[in-house]
């Protein structure tokens, strides 16, 4: 059950906005919200760490600005029809850094109201599956 206070667990405990913040600024999983014109509303911290960036560099910028030619790939066409779409999917994606480096990352792509919502979960090279 939802309130202006926060979120009510079936044992009665309330979690408000603000602990509910904070347990997902806390995850492994990365999360984030890109509005309708791929503005940045909310990045957890590993999600920061995942674009080797900091929460700072991305708040209420663009996707596009922060990382130029972002649009040119695969993963920004399905995030694209995500959102036009207001549709889901689930991509592997693998992200080259400007050193070179790859990492992978199992993409969770979700409409919302706010525009879409990406959940990122690293990926070891042998946990390459959906």
């Amino acid at each position: 059950m939802a309130s202006s206070e926060g979120l009510q667990a079936a044992n009665g405990h309330v979690l408000d906005a603000a602990r509910l913040r904070s347990v997902i600024d806390s995850w492994d999983e990365g999360m984030q919200i890109l509005s309708p014109e791929w503005r940045y509303l909310y990045v957890n911290d590993a999600a920061a760490r995942h674009g080797r960036k900091t929460r700072e560099e991305l708040y209420g910028r663009t996707l596009t600005e922060c990382y130029p030619g972002v649009e040119s790939t695969p993963m920004f066409v399905l995030l694209k029809r995500c959102m036009l779409e207001h549709s889901s999917a689930l991509m592997l994606n693998e992200l080259e850094y400007p050193d070179g480096k790859k990492a992978w990352f199992e993409l969770r792509i979700k409409p919302c109201a706010e525009g879409v919502i990406i959940l990122s979960l690293a990926r070891a090279a042998g946990e390459l599956r959906l």
